[in-house]
């Protein structure tokens, strides 16, 4: 929390690690969701009939009483390709994943979703080759 205190959603880009969580920001009236770099720790929410939820798991929409499920029937086709979900999709219709590495403000007085992405993989291939000792250094500092 003193993190976000001190530099607002730029505080993301510097948390190593797994994390999900949500911020209130009483100032601005806010509800800030966050998702770790990789998506390790999931984060779903729901739009729908005047309704916003959002928790770890979707069974917590269920119990909630609001949310009535029905499948989502590009998403299962999705799973059924891949085994997986490669985008924001679940089963379910109406829930959504927040992609990794991303975080989405809910404004209480607007209304408006704003999802971004605050990091993404680099790929990027070094501009020159190092020596003998660069690479040592380097493998024993990753190491």
């Amino acid at each position: 929390m003193n993190s976000y205190i001190e530099w607002g959603v730029k505080a993301l880009s510097k948390f190593n690690g797994m994390f999900a969580f949500a911020i209130w920001d009483n100032q601005k009236k806010e509800l800030i969701l966050a998702r770790d770099r990789y998506g390790i720790k999931p984060l779903y929410y729901y739009k729908g009939n005047n309704t916003f939820l959002f928790a770890s798991e979707i069974k917590s929409f269920l119990g909630s009483g609001v949310y009535k499920p029905n499948i989502n029937k590009k998403g299962l086709l999705e799973y059924f390709t891949f085994q997986n979900f490669f985008s924001s999709s679940t089963l379910f219709d109406n829930v959504q994943l927040i992609p990794a590495g991303s975080f989405m403000i809910l404004g209480a007085r607007d209304k408006e979703f704003k999802l971004q992405q605050f990091w993404d993989y680099n790929f990027s291939e070094p501009n020159k080759c190092l020596n003998q000792n660069q690479y040592e250094e380097k493998f024993l500092y990753l190491f």
